[in-house]
């Protein structure tokens, strides 16, 4: 149906956003998570499930050809149901898979007619082997954390990243210590909306137990919707053998962004 790409400048969060967006899309449609991150996965070892079949038992399948009906043969189930394809754990394994699927990943992928893609290609830089497949996504939603630390880190790879020019919006981790919108404003890109900061909610996801009506679900019900909604019209970002336009350096102004007024929710621990 359509393949949409998720990437950070840092992970905390960004598989988290991805699979509570996969599980709050729309009823009319189905969203499959392609877990990409050259880093190693993290839904297999999460949720007590193998990592095969997933990305490396097709990446060997996959030598000669790859379509969309194997993709589907290499996906399991979450315990919610949502349907993944999972990475490994090892980064070496998973730069290892990347590699040997090189350009068919984006097209098989794409051509999935049953399911919307969700590819999480965890942390981004200009050396990433899936900025190939970024490049073919209708969409890049890029996830951050809404601190000084979050914004520089992603202000910092936004310079060597192939994003496809009117094709990306950012997602921030709840609205604490800095508004959503001075962040978008501080990185010079559009807003999508914000994901709940909802710890309870995280753990209860991961755990294979998710809370339909906590403030995690809520957010990314209202995200999808919106996405949806704004998604640009079908086709490519980019014919896959031409660069994207890069991304014009955006610099990190901290000066711009007023903390919101200290609170007890100021001292909250890191995002799982």
């Amino acid at each position: 149906m359509t393949l949409i790409g998720f990437g950070s400048g840092r992970s905390p969060g960004l598989t988290t956003t991805v699979h509570a967006l996969a599980l709050a899309w729309p009823q009319d449609r189905r969203a499959l998570i392609a877990e990409l991150d050259p880093d190693g996965g993290s839904l297999a070892a999460r949720h007590a499930i193998p990592p095969d079949p997933g990305l490396v038992s097709l990446a060997a399948a996959g030598r000669r050809g790859l379509s969309p009906q194997q993709v589907l043969r290499h996906c399991q189930q979450l315990a919610d149901r949502t349907p993944v394809l999972v990475g490994p754990t090892s980064p070496d394994r998973a730069g290892s898979a990347l590699a040997t699927l090189g350009g068919q990943l984006d097209g098989a992928l794409g051509a999935l007619s049953q399911f919307d893609v969700l590819a999480d290609c965890g942390r981004l830089d200009g050396r990433s082997p899936t900025l190939r497949l970024l490049g073919a996504c209708r969409c890049v939603l890029l996830v951050v954390e809404p601190t000084v630390e979050g914004v520089a880190h992603l202000a910092s790879r936004l310079p060597g990243l192939r994003l496809p020019a009117g094709r990306h919006a950012l997602i921030c981790i709840g609205d604490r210590p800095y508004r959503a919108a001075e962040v978008a404003r501080a990185l010079d890109l559009p807003l999508l909306g914000v994901m709940a900061w909802d710890p309870k909610g995280a753990a209860a996801l991961a755990e294979g137990h998710p809370e339909r009506r906590g403030p995690l679900l809520r957010s990314a019900a209202a995200l999808a919707a919106s996405l949806l909604d704004q998604l640009p019209s079908d086709g490519p970002a980019t014919p896959p053998d031409t660069p994207a336009r890069p991304a014009p350096p955006s610099a990190v102004m901290t000066t711009a962004m007023e903390p919101v007024p200290p609170g007890d929710d100021d001292q909250r621990p890191a995002w799982r």
